[in-house]
């Protein structure tokens, strides 16, 4: 199971059921994308690339990237 929810997330089960599920999720995101806002599917592999890219940097600077990610909007 992954719940997500006021940016905590939780996440119970083993690796397949955890991996099977968050592959549905990546999958609803790209049509999001595809759907909503126009995207290829090479620029939504790129958002979601990116949001990795960001997952794995340091909690400072994570913090300091989506503050700076969210002025610009």
């Amino acid at each position: 199971m992954i719940e997500a929810s006021n940016n905590i997330v939780k996440i119970e089960g083993t690796s397949k059921t955890i991996c099977t599920e968050f592959t549905h999720i990546v999958v609803h995101i790209m049509q999001t994308f595809e759907k909503e806002f126009e995207l290829d599917q090479q620029q939504a592999i790129c958002v979601i690339n990116e949001c990795c890219k960001i997952a794995y940097m340091d909690d400072e600077s994570r913090s300091e990237y989506l503050r700076k990610l969210i002025k610009e909007e």
